[in-house]
């Protein structure tokens, strides 16, 4: 009697396991994370990081390998343009510099010399030419004899020679000479280069260097604040260039800062593309684009912020979460579709993305749900 009883018990037991597991099954979509396809509007940006420096700010660089010899500012100190900032030294240009005077003070004297060997040539060339006159109005007379003529002839010819010989000469010196005042020229631009002077009116920000400290070319070696005001100096990837444009609106932001942005916008994009060295050391083309602030809040020179500048605003379009796009090995863009208590994979074409959300351009409409 008992045993029958325990079997009952068990047999019941199992049933309703089995009905909670068909309960399950039939619930199972209940748990699935969903979300429709709204309606809204996005805003593509170019993000990188940008430093706040002063409106008109001039940075002055070591244009190649040298030595500070001279500081003749004080950070703080206002300075008008033209006036020095700071004298560097190298060696090596100067050694250059010494050799290319030597060298063009020898080929001028060599010049000097070879033309008057010219001149001495070119006048026993014209006595050559008299005497063959005078000696061939003789030999046509009779007064002399053909070998009297012939060496007449033959001295006028070796003068002539003489004459070619020397004027090549004189022309390659003077080519010699015409090269190393070139390369004079080149040294001396690049002397003027180690005599740094502010460009504008202004204060000196920073002098991040000292008196015979070696600097690289690109060293910043002053910092110069040349009018009021801040703005930021941002180096966006040569890639995301197509996007930027002046006038576009940024927002900026200080890295770790939750209080909100400031406004300002694209005032200047720089012509050409710099060498910069990412973090990882890889060297990426870069282009300097100046960013004028709408309010400065508790921005400082030398700050360094995060810039997102509004490349393109697309309004009422389809939206979903960026992740919700996927893409097949063949390049396909799908999403997974809810319809009918079913889920399948159906194409799409997207248009922007914020980051967040994408835009849908083709295979959606509004109000659709979509699975994770």
């Amino acid at each position: 009697m008992e045993r029958g009883r325990r079997n009952k018990l068990i047999i019941a037991g199992a049933a309703v396991v089995l009905i909670l597991a068909v309960w399950a099954f039939a619930n199972r979509g209940n748990d699935l994370e969903t979300v429709k396809v709204r309606v809204g509007d996005i805003t593509q940006t170019v993000e990188d990081v940008g430093y706040v420096r002063a409106k008109g700010e001039a940075v002055l660089y070591a244009t190649q390998a040298a030595t500070v010899a001279r500081l003749d500012c004080e950070v703080g100190q206002a300075v008008k343009a033209g006036e020095v900032v700071a004298v560097l030294e190298n060696l090596e240009l100067k050694a250059q510099v010494a050799d290319i005077e030597a060298n063009l003070v020898q080929a001028e004297a060599s010049s000097r010399s070879a033309a008057y060997r010219l001149q001495l040539a070119e006048l026993a060339l014209s006595n050559a030419r008299d005497n063959l006159e005078r000696v061939k109005v003789l030999y046509e007379s009779g007064a002399v004899s053909l070998a009297d003529y012939e060496k007449a002839r033959l001295d006028m010819e070796s003068a002539r020679a003489a004459v070619e010989e020397q004027e090549a000469q004189l022309e390659s010196l003077s080519a010699r000479i015409q090269g190393l005042r070139e390369t004079r020229g080149h040294l001396a631009a690049r002397e003027n280069e180690l005599v740094l002077k502010s460009p504008v009116d202004g204060v000196i920000l920073s002098l991040p260097v000292k008196i015979g400290q070696v600097v690289a070319p690109g060293t910043t070696v002053a910092t110069i604040g040349g009018g009021d005001g801040l703005e930021v100096r941002a180096y966006i990837l040569g890639e995301d260039m197509a996007h930027v444009a002046v006038g576009q609106k940024v927002l900026i932001s200080m890295p770790g800062d939750d209080r909100g942005h400031l406004v300002g916008e694209v005032s200047q994009i720089y012509p050409q593309a710099e060498e910069k060295h990412s973090a990882l050391g890889i060297v990426q083309q870069r282009v300097p684009v100046i960013i004028t602030l709408e309010d400065t809040g508790n921005l400082k020179p030398g700050y360094e912020v995060d810039v997102a500048i509004q490349t393109v605003t697309r309004n009422g379009v389809l939206l979903v979460p960026r992740e919700m796009v996927r893409t097949t090995p063949e390049g396909t863009q799908t999403v997974k579709l809810v319809e009918g208590g079913r889920i399948k994979e159906v194409p799409v074409k997207t248009g922007i993305t914020d980051g967040t959300y994408i835009e849908i351009t083709e295979g959606l409409t509004a109000g659709m749900e979509l699975a994770y």
